[in-house]
């Protein structure tokens, strides 16, 4: 097919975050950009910068289940502390719902936010100084928030992202850390509760590859996912799928 240029600008070279909802059949929209989130409600015909209507929010990351409805993690009301905002119209007013306690890093870091529909989600504070990361749960749409767990990791391993297919299971892909100290993918079945950790050097794929941590994952149902590797040698990333569940997985590209 062909594609259109609907929006475009500039970004700062050390933007990293990226990421992109619409719903179909809605013409609602975000876009995530860096720290900045856009919003559209023609389409993507045109694009206004979202107003979180609070003093000192920094945006990390975040995700809908409906259109118009959109939960935010994010930093503030300090770098210590981390914050979830919830919108029901499409991003025009947005309420604070939940802040962490005060951590000991410099900034407040997160993975991410999930939620599988209107009541069931988590989200992740990580504490890098004391390497510490802390998964948080809801039942009641964000009303009331508590930690689950509290040893997700922070640093050296790296987690980069949160997963949930249902209720009760759940990834975090861990990328490597320097030293070097390999990644692995953590595994839940009780909700996020407890995880099981498989190492990277247990996974073998086709190539010669070495794996040393992995940088995203998605699943589709319980059984069927893909996860992003990062390699040693010419070979810098692979795709991997697996088909039961993560018990085995191979390599589908390259």
């Amino acid at each position: 097919g062909t594609w259109t240029i609907q929006w475009q600008g500039k970004m700062q070279a050390e933007t990293t975050k990226l990421d992109l909802k619409f719903f179909p059949g809605s013409p609602d929209g975000f876009a995530q950009i860096g720290s900045s989130l856009y919003v559209t409600h023609d389409g993507g015909k045109d694009w206004r910068p979202a107003s979180f209507g609070t003093d000192n929010f920094t945006l990390l990351n975040m995700c809908f289940t409906a259109p118009g409805t959109v939960w935010v993690v994010g930093i503030g009301p300090d770098n210590h502390v981390a914050a979830v905002l919830h919108t029901t119209d499409g991003g025009e007013t947005w309420e604070r719902q939940f802040s962490t306690h005060e951590m000991s890093t410099d900034v407040i870091q997160s993975i991410g936010i999930e939620f599988l529909n209107d009541r069931i989600g988590w989200f992740t504070a990580l504490d890098t100084n004391k390497r510490i990361g802390e998964l948080y749960h809801t039942d009641d749409g964000g009303l009331n928030w508590e930690i689950i767990n509290d040893s997700i990791g922070a640093v050296r391993p790296y987690p980069r992202e949160i997963d949930f297919i249902s209720e009760q299971v759940g990834w975090i892909p861990v990328d490597c850390g320097v030293g070097p100290v390999d990644g692995g993918l953590k595994y839940t079945c009780d909700g996020g509760e407890i995880f099981n950790y498989t190492e990277a050097a247990d996974i073998s794929i086709d190539s010669a590859q070495k794996i040393l941590g992995f940088t995203e994952i998605n699943f589709t149902t319980e059984q069927i996912g893909w996860t992003i590797t990062r390699n040693s040698g010419s070979i810098e990333n692979s795709l991997l799928k697996t088909e039961d569940g993560g018990g085995t997985w191979k390599q589908v590209w390259p």
